[in-house]
């Protein structure tokens, strides 16, 4: 009886000790109390989040620059602002306002097609490079005006060399 009893503790410490790796590898630590993705355990706004009222716009030509073209004012990512959320703020409206603000010029083509941010156009390292953008990192289907943002929404236009 002992010698069973013994067992059954035996295989319920190795039942627990498995059940404890195995949850714990699903989350990996660096022993902070951040999650590895740098969001806040808390619900506190991290730094790459807009507040609640606002909405961030980043401009990136990292593959132009990385692709060794030549760009205006040399920099990968041109730039990187927050703006206060205006009534029927669009994708393209924010733009338009972000780089008023930090002196860059928005072209555009047909439309509210963009055509150009900064000096650095479609076609300028390639006959298929252009500007694309995304919402929350998501692509977006719709034209840069038709597109309406909320607050704490993240606008990314980045330079693509390629669709493919």
């Amino acid at each position: 009886m002992k010698n069973i009893a013994k067992k059954s503790w035996s295989l319920l410490l190795v039942l627990c000790l498995l059940a404890g790796v195995m949850a714990g590898c699903g989350n990996e630590s660096d022993g902070s109390s951040e999650p590895a993705n740098g969001s806040s355990v808390s619900g506190a706004q991290s730094e790459d989040q807009p507040s609640s009222e606002r909405i961030r716009v980043t401009v990136d030509c990292s593959a132009a620059v990385d692709g060794g073209y030549t760009v205006p004012g040399g920099k990968a990512q041109m730039l990187d602002a927050e703006l206060d959320l205006q009534e029927k703020s669009t994708v393209l409206s924010t733009l338009q306002d972000a780089c008023k603000e930090a002196g860059l010029d928005v072209t555009l083509g047909s439309g509210s097609y963009v055509q150009g941010i900064g000096g650095l156009s479609e076609k300028d390292c390639g006959p298929t490079s252009g500007w694309t953008y995304t919402v929350n990192g998501e692509m977006v289907m719709v034209g840069a005006a038709e597109c309406e943002l909320k607050a704490g929404d993240q606008v990314q236009w980045t330079y693509i060399l390629s669709w493919e």
